[in-house]
């Protein structure tokens, strides 16, 4: 297993229901009534013994696999899983694609995640969301602490994974001089400021389908522009 080792492993695996974390009526960053209005109600959470949200991964051991990384965006809070931008981008290989989206993964957990992936499956292509600058893992817990711009881009650089198809959350995520930084660095991101209703799940934060489609298609773009030049 990749992450049965961290604390949120305990949470994750197995885990089934209708509900998961901000994605409740009464978390959620909009009102009940909103809440309950959303279009996308008939869906359930669906974790597997390894704590995704996908089918059981032991099947694909040692086999060639593209494999998705990221946080909570990536495992798609707050809405099908049908519609994250790693299923979206499945649907374009042949090769079977993970999703090993973590909710409340920083980017050194995601770099973590990344180094056992491949020494468990043939990783044949790698596509990547960086979560949150100042997300740590610590003690095996996903935490979160107050650091300035420079230990934050400096510690990002550290843990960027290199040689994958790479994008960040969306702008709504970010303030000015994180945007700034990303922009430098060339990383991709939906340069949008309001997390309105129109690119939101029903939690009223995190993406749903048509924003996740960008983002696939996207990186469907940067893999096929590699692989053909």
């Amino acid at each position: 297993m990749l992450v049965n080792d961290l604390n949120c492993f305990k949470d994750l695996a197995n885990y089934q229901s209708t509900t998961i974390g901000p994605d409740h009526p009464n978390k959620s960053r909009r009102t009940s009534k909103e809440w309950h209005a959303y279009p996308i109600q008939d869906f359930d959470y669906q974790f597997n013994s390894w704590g995704f949200r996908g089918p059981e991964y032991e099947q694909f051991i040692g086999k060639s696999v593209n494999i998705c990384l990221g946080d909570s965006f990536t495992v798609n809070i707050g809405g099908p899983i049908e519609h994250s931008w790693c299923s979206q981008l499945a649907k374009r290989f042949d090769t079977p694609t993970l999703n090993l989206g973590i909710r409340g993964a920083g980017n050194d957990a995601i770099r973590l995640v990344y180094n056992r992936a491949c020494d468990l499956f043939d990783v044949q292509n790698t596509f990547v969301m960086y979560s949150y600058l100042h997300r740590r893992l610590v003690n095996n817990e996903l935490t979160q602490q107050i650091y300035n711009d420079g230990e934050n881009f400096k510690y990002f650089l550290e843990h960027r994974i290199p040689n994958v198809f790479e994008c960040a959350l969306p702008g709504w995520n970010w303030i000015e001089n994180e945007r700034k930084f990303l922009k430098e660095q060339e990383i991709y991101f939906l340069d949008i400021l309001i997390a309105n209703y129109t690119y939101t799940n029903r939690d009223g934060h995190h993406m749903n389908y048509n924003p996740n489609k960008e983002y696939a298609d996207y990186l469907y773009t940067q893999w096929k522009q590699k692989n053909e030049s």
